[in-house]
């Protein structure tokens, strides 16, 4: 996650992406834009899914203040899963086989 309207933290994203497909090399990643409220933004939403897609990654743009998208960016992300994991839809499991905290 970065700020959309922090041009810094936007800038650290390559050295936290190369971190995280260190650690984890069969990853699914989704870059989330927040402040999209925000007036002012010193991030494009095209250089923000231009970093994404050749990274190989989803993106979104939300907002923590008001809630603006950040369900859709959720979705988003599940149904990636569920479609790499052979289309297995998480509701679809028995309840039995899920934890506390899943949907």
């Amino acid at each position: 996650m970065y700020s959309l309207a922090d041009n810094n933290s936007f800038e650290e994203l390559d050295r936290h992406y190369k971190e995280a497909t260190t650690r984890y090399p069969n990853r699914l990643m989704i870059l989330v834009g927040n402040k999209s409220d925000s007036v002012q933004w010193e991030v494009s939403s095209i250089q923000a899914r231009e970093f994404a897609v050749e990274r190989g990654m989803m993106y979104a743009e939300i907002s923590t203040a008001s809630g603006k998208n950040i369900a859709g960016a959720v979705n988003e992300l599940m149904n990636e899963l569920a479609r790499r994991t052979n289309n297995i839809r998480l509701l679809d499991m028995p309840r039995r086989h899920r934890r506390n905290h899943d949907l």
